[in-house]
């Protein structure tokens, strides 16, 4: 597999990445694989790729920089990417107007302009679409390869994009991030272009191709991925960041998802739709929004022995949409520990602890008296919040049993809650699901589930994962065992094989 220019020449150092289509929290969005690169002969080899059907796109973005940016020291060949990725200062730039640079960094290097308009190699999806939804995907099996994924890439007349942002006392350096209408939720090198702001509040992209585009401007963005998570892009050079988040999201969901996310310095956020076509485009304003903080304390349910944890305490969209961000804080709960969490956009956030985090259970989170632990924190109003009680207890649930049938020793037990409107909109590390293997007598344990209603079935271990299609939940919901859990409680369950079809 290949990628060249028109000319049938080689692409060297390019970035080239495959996305998938899986379920998160419900909802089916593409995710990234690892990212590869083309080798001196504009070859490029995805690989350790989870059977699926991938889309499969030459990364190229095109990154404005300020003149007063500088430029970092290079370190590594061309097309070597950073392992975990991280805040990149600048790179190599080609001075355009004496105040805006264009960086040479993992994508094609654009083509001299022509004698009408200066000239770019776009993103683009095989075999050869600017657009996900038009893509080619091409299906992966265990054990099985795809060759001939080639690219040939062309020029396209590109133009400047400009404009400034509305509402913001100082944006200075803040990243902006022009995504292919339809990608807002992929992460760092899938945009079209990006810039940084500049003192006044103004800016502009170099470089941009015809296309329709969302503008994002966030002091938190994310991205879900697949794969062993060694090699991933580096943030736009400019980008002023503070220390990144990332972590592992233990939904067991397509062989787990990781997901990673980035935080300004600068906490504000805003979005607008971009048209390009063949003239550049002016005076585009983005209207700015001070970010949400949610404020609260953690406090041990009656009954605890005064344990000292420490812990990530997070805020995850609901809807799984990495494109919200994700808000993740150490803490250290000593007793009444306050929190604050800072950086949320609009919508609703599952507010907790890791789903792994099994020392204590999360009895309730309630806000102005209401009950959230399950249903989440809606910000959409764009306040802040400060009344948020996260109350946990030492008093953790267990069900422990025994499966019985053919396959009994290598089965799944699948528990999920009852109530069909948490089979959706539950984040990408929920805490009312799990999935867990039977050992080789059959038996099983699950620990930590907080309080309420569930349903519990066996099934095939290769179906361990199904529990993340809605539609499975409903047909396993026939043939379940409904149980009913509360805090302490010790529960002993023996079921049956089960056998699951999904119509």
């Amino acid at each position: 597999m290949r990628s060249s220019t028109e000319r049938g020449e080689p692409v060297v150092g390019v970035a080239v990445r495959g996305f998938s289509s899986v379920l998160v929290a419900g909802h089916s969005q593409f995710v990234g694989s690892d990212v590869a690169t083309t080798d001196d002969r504009g070859e490029y080899r995805l690989a350790n790729l989870t059977p699926g059907k991938y889309a499969v796109s030459v990364l190229s973005v095109q990154q404005t920089v300020l003149d007063t940016t500088p430029e970092a020291a290079q370190r590594r060949a061309i097309g070597e990417l950073s392992r975990g990725g991280g805040v990149n200062p600048g790179l190599p730039a080609v001075d355009v107007d004496g105040t805006h640079r264009l960086a040479i960094s993992n994508f094609a290097t654009p083509p001299p302009p022509s004698a009408t308009a200066p000239r770019a190699y776009a993103a683009e999806f095989y075999p050869g679409t600017p657009t996900i939804s038009n893509a080619r995907l091409i299906d992966i099996a265990y054990g099985t390869s795809r060759r001939g994924v080639d690219f040939q890439l062309h020029p396209v007349p590109a133009v400047t994009v400009s404009g400034r942002l509305d509402g913001a006392s100082d944006a200075s350096s803040m990243l902006l991030r022009l995504m292919a209408a339809g990608s807002e939720q992929f992460g760092a090198g899938s945009e079209a272009a990006t810039t940084v702001v500049e003192r006044n509040g103004a800016f502009t992209f170099l470089n941009v191709p015809a296309g329709e585009y969302t503008l994002l401007a966030q002091a938190v963005f994310g991205e879900l991925t697949r794969g062993i998570g060694e090699v991933s892009m580096p943030d736009a050079p400019g980008f002023a960041g503070g220390p990144g988040q990332a972590g592992m999201a233990m939904n067991l969901s397509s062989g787990g998802l990781n997901f990673s996310s980035h935080t300004s310095k600068t906490g504000m956020w805003g979005r607008a739709r971009v048209a390009v076509g063949t003239a550049n485009v002016t005076d585009v304003v983005v209207q700015i929004h001070s970010p949400v903080t949610v404020r609260g304390r953690v406090v041990m349910a009656s009954g605890g022995s005064g344990l000292r944890l420490s812990t990530i305490l997070g805020a995850q969209p609901a809807n799984g949409d990495p494109s919200a961000g994700f808000v993740n804080k150490f803490i250290t709960i000593n007793g009444d520990t306050p929190f604050a969490l800072e950086g949320l956009g609009r919508g609703t956030y599952l507010i907790g602890l890791p789903s792994y985090f099994q020392f204590v259970s999360v009895a309730s989170i309630t806000t102005a008296g209401r009950e959230i632990r399950d249903t989440g924190l809606d910000t959409s109003d764009g306040r802040d919040i400060d009344d948020v009680v996260i109350s946990l207890t030492e008093n953790i649930t267990s069900i422990q049993g025994t499966v019985r049938g053919d396959g009994a020793a290598a089965a799944a037990v699948i528990i999920f809650p009852a109530n069909r409107a948490r089979w959706t909109d539950y984040g990408v590390d929920p805490i009312l699901f799990r999935s867990k293997a039977t050992d080789s007598t059959g038996t099983f344990l699950v620990k930590g589930l907080p309080d309420g209603d569930y349903f519990a079935v066996a099934v095939d271990g290769m179906q361990h994962d199904a529990w993340v299609d809605p539609k499975f939940l409903e047909a396993a919901s026939t043939v379940a065992t409904r149980i009913t859990l509360t805090l302490g409680e010790k529960k002993s369950l023996d079921l049956t094989m089960s056998k699951v079809v999904v119509k």
